[in-house]
């Protein structure tokens, strides 16, 4: 297992749009998540920053994040 992070700012004009996409995530996006090889995923806020974790299962990191987009 491998684990990654990373770190984004957000506006906070844009504050309200991410808490009303992130509130209910759709089973099929979770679906999506499993099938690549993701496990654990996470986002946590400080302030305007947020911080994404994850920790991916796979053994080809890059063919799994090109999936998604590739079979939808």
């Amino acid at each position: 297992m491998k684990r990654f992070g990373s770190v984004i700012r957000i506006s906070k004009s844009n504050w309200d749009d991410f808490k009303t996409h992130h509130a209910n995530i759709w089973p099929e996006v979770l679906e999506i998540l499993h099938e690549c090889n993701v496990r654990n995923f996470l986002i946590y806020r400080y302030g305007e920053s947020l911080f994404k974790y994850l920790e991916y299962v796979g053994s080809d990191f890059e063919a799994d994040m090109d999936r998604p987009s590739k079979n939808r």
